[in-house]
């Protein structure tokens, strides 16, 4: 009466604070019924609830006549007797207590929608976390509410929600997200039971031996009704959740999800065609998942691979179908996906056959898409079509080459995987050719690519296991076939590039390529080139590990043929650059042969004057690429003869004990010298650089006869030197002179000063180093000689390296032991010579200079 006094003044508004004085009032009335139930032998329990219950009624009357302001204190003493109420229920049954927290929750829930508090919607969240522990050995009572929850939150949202949402233009609360909130977990809660549990909740509801599969996918049915009749799309993200833990449990049958995936497809599209996609998009989702599961389930090795392959591919052309009618790029990619996977079912069982017929079909098919008469399929229509078939064949492909590589090479038969990657090869540029795929193209290269370098593979008899386990008769096959298939696929990839390059025209965006000449033809040179080189090294491992097995004619004949190829290959496509290969590969062919050292070097010196001379071959070339092309010759020509000059150095070419290589040496250098002279006779060159040319190649020359003179077993140093020296001093007075050359004067000078040099002294050390007579002549004739040379050219050099040689050689002539001359006399005779040359010189000036005069 103090409070209600207090709080109904008017005067005193500020005072409503006394109205929380009924709390006491409360704990007061909770004590006495207490008192009462245990007086009159009452059950606590059941006093409690009544009184629970009262006070409910009592706060719902108390809030609509008075308001709020009474409401709240009611609403707290009614919170708390129902608390005490739980807390008396502990003693009694699981079933009362369950009955009792939902009772509730039910209560809890109505009295706030009915009052419209929303703030208070998570009340019945509260009961339903407090029952979880009881509820967990009642599968039956969370099968109930996780069914009928949902059909609770259709009513409150069409009755209560959808009301509120078209009367209001402001966001109203939805009132039954607890509704939905409490479903979701009691349906989890289930799911994690029949994952846990021997039985199911039908199972004990019906007495029928039905899976737990059943009950959880009784959930996604139930959402998937209240989705429809709520028109909430978002509510079909529970239908494929609770779908697909149905899936997952392992109870499920193969046959069952086989069965299931295709039915739930087609229920999907009729779906997809009368309500629309949104609708249609948990049963393809469900379609999907269950055969994946399916698939998955077969790796328990209960079922065989070949079975779930065909069911697979089934189920791929199926939901391929389904794409082309509801133009879903999602499900032709996902039928791409399961016939990928049907293959690798097939290449586990090693059916590489049917994988490559079932990626030839694919293909065919592709292509047939692509030329499709209809008007209405067009080319970006066509493609988005197609396109997934090509990456399913191509997936086959490469399941294909990795069964192959890592497993089997030999399947179906003896080298069948570098047969079929170069079968898929021609596969992929036909593809590409058709669609007009350029870029595809490095496909093509690769596989062409891989099945050489798997060819390699097939001589296992002398890689792997020995030759004396197979047998040299077995082994001598496999490396002749071996051979034969460098041979075929070098011949053929050849073959196929002229061809393609003059049949297929040029695409219109060629022309950003780097070879636009080459566009569709690149893939089979390139294969055709690596086959050649892998060849190569692999007859060169045969010496090492194959000793006699390989025939070497054999071996002969494909080298030559691969040159052949690359020269025809060269002439037809006017590629100059060719000559590069042609030139490596005449000179492995030599290296790979028998013959002597000598012989072989001179096979090198004709290969590199034919390589030299073959720069006539592009006179019909536009300037700037003959060009070119000549330089490139010139280069190989000359280039490879000094390479041949040099190894027949270093193998002792120089000295007569390396017997007729000494002589190849010899006229190798000759050769060299006369390539020079050739090459200085090109129209197109420097006046310069031509005189270069002529002025080493007459040193060169010269060279040749001092290793001729070594050859024949000639060691006398002062012979040796005698030509090149001769070459030196001759030409000197014409390099002084020719103003046609850069610095003329200095290196006519360096000429005369070095060939004097290599001219005299090694005759003037051989004088000072025997006591005979004879190098001592020879050193007084050559001074003389070049004394002359010198007063006929003026180069002053030769004047006083001649003029003091002389008087040197003199002196030395005239005080030799052998000759017997006394020293008086000798000084009287050199006198003499000295003074009647002297007086020659002074007679002779005049003349002398009116000859360089003219000369000049």
């Amino acid at each position: 009466s103090v409070a209600i006094n207090r709080v109904h003044s008017e005067l005193h508004l500020k005072q409503r604070a006394w109205r929380w004085l009924l709390l006491l009032s409360g704990f007061l009335l909770t004590s006495l019924c207490g008192i009462e139930a245990l007086m009159l032998h009452l059950s606590p329990f059941w006093c409690f609830v009544a009184l629970t219950l009262v006070c409910m009624v009592a706060t719902i009357v108390f809030r609509r006549i008075h308001g709020s302001l009474w409401a709240d204190v009611l609403d707290i003493i009614t919170l708390w007797e129902a608390a005490c109420t739980i807390i008396l229920s502990v003693g009694q049954s699981d079933n009362t207590m369950i009955a009792l927290l939902l009772a509730f929750a039910a209560l809890s829930y109505s009295i706030v929608l009915y009052q419209q508090r929303k703030n208070f919607l998570f009340l019945p969240l509260i009961f339903v976390f407090l029952e979880l522990p009881l509820l967990w050995h009642h599968p039956v009572i969370k099968l109930s509410l996780s069914v009928l929850l949902p059909f609770a939150s259709v009513l409150i949202y069409l009755l209560v929600t959808r009301q509120q949402d078209t009367t209001s233009t402001h966001h109203n609360i939805r009132w039954e997200w607890p509704l939905l909130a409490i479903s979701v977990f009691y349906g989890a809660m289930l799911c994690l039971h029949d994952t846990l549990a021997p039985f199911s909740a039908l199972q004990l509801l019906t007495h029928l031996p039905l899976s737990a599969a059943i009950d959880i996918a009784l959930l996604a049915v139930v959402w998937y009704i209240c989705a429809v009749l709520t028109r909430l799309t978002w509510e079909l993200l529970f239908t494929i959740g609770f779908a697909l833990v149905a899936l997952l449990l392992p109870t499920n049958s193969f046959w069952t999800l086989a069965i299931l995936a295709p039915i739930f497809a087609l229920l999907a599209l009729c779906i997809n065609r009368r309500f629309g996609r949104d609708w249609a998009i948990p049963f393809y989702v469900v379609a999907l998942f269950a055969e994946i599961v399916a698939s998955a389930s077969v790796y328990n090795g209960k079922i065989p691979f070949s079975t779930d392959m065909w069911i697979l591919l089934g189920f791929a052309a199926l939901i391929y179908i389904i794409g082309v009618i509801e133009d879903s790029l999602i499900l032709l990619w996902a039928g791409a996906l399961f016939a990928s996977w049907s293959f690798l079912d097939c290449i586990h069982d090693g059916d590489v056959i049917r994988t490559t017929v079932l990626a030839f079909l694919l293909v065919a098919f592709a292509l047939s898409i692509r030329k499709s008469p209809f008007p209405q399929l067009q080319r970006l229509t066509a493609l988005r079509f197609s396109l997934p078939i090509y990456i399913t064949a191509f997936a086959a492909t490469l399941f294909v080459a990795g069964y192959g590589i890592f497993i089997n090479p030999d399947t179906p038969f003896y080298a069948a995987t570098p047969c079929l990657f170069l079968l898929y090869a021609l596969i992929i540029y036909g593809v590409a050719l058709v669609e007009n795929w350029v870029h595809w193209l490095w496909a093509v290269a690769a596989y062409a690519i891989g099945g050489i370098l798997l060819i390699v593979n097939t001589t296992s008899c002398v890689f792997s296991t020995g030759v004396s386990q197979l047998g040299l008769a077995a082994c001598n096959d496999q490396i002749h076939d071996t051979v034969y298939l460098f041979w075929g696929v070098a011949l053929l990839a050849g073959v196929l590039g002229l061809i393609t390059n003059r049949v297929i025209s040029l695409p219109a965006a060629s022309s950003r390529l780097a070879f636009p000449s080459f566009t569709w033809s690149w893939p089979w040179y390139i294969t055709s080139l690596i086959t050649i080189i892998v060849a190569a090294i692999w007859s060169r491992n045969m010496d090492v590990y194959g000793t006699g097995l390989l025939s070497a004619r054999l071996e002969y004949a494909m080298l030559l043929s691969f040159i052949a190829l690359a020269f025809i290959v060269m002439l037809l496509e006017r590629k100059p650059m060719i000559m590069l290969l042609i030139t490596a590969l005449a000179v492995w062919t030599l290296m790979r042969t028998q013959w002597s050292l000598w012989h072989v070097m001179i096979a090198f010196n004709v290969l590199f004057v034919v390589v030299f001379a073959s720069q006539w071959l592009w006179h019909s070339l536009p300037a700037r690429q003959r060009n070119i092309a000549a330089h490139l010759h010139s280069l190989l020509g000359l280039g490879g003869q000094v390479c041949v000059i040099l190894f027949i150095i270093l193998n002792g070419g120089l000295f007569a004990s390396a017997g007729q290589l000494a002589h190849v040496g010899a006229g190798s250098l000759l050769i060299f010298a006369l390539l020079l002279v050739w090459y200085s006779q090109r129209v197109e060159m420097a006046q310069q650089l031509r005189l270069w040319c002529m002025y080493r190649a007459g040193l060169f020359i010269s060279l040749v006869v001092t290793w001729e003179l070594s050859a024949w077993g000639q060691t006398h140093i002062d012979l040796l030197t005698l030509t090149p020296a001769t070459y030196l001093v001759v030409v000197a007075p014409f390099l002084t002179r020719d103003e046609r050359i850069p610095q003329h004067q200095l290196l006519g000078q360096f000429c005369s000063l070095l060939g004097s040099i290599v001219l005299l002294l090694p005759t003037l050390w051989l004088s000072f180093n025997q006591s005979n007579l004879q190098p001592t002549l020879m050193l007084v004739a050559e001074s003389l000689i070049l004394l002359l040379i010198g007063v006929g050219t003026r180069i002053r050099i030769f004047v006083l390296s001649g003029a003091g040689l002389v008087i040197i050689s003199a002196l030395h002539a005239l005080f030799l032991p052998s000759l017997g001359i006394p020293s008086s006399l000798a000084l009287t005779i050199l006198g003499s010579v000295l003074l009647i040359l002297a007086t020659g010189l002074s007679i002779a000036r005049h003349r002398l200079q009116v000859m360089w005069t003219l000369m000049e």
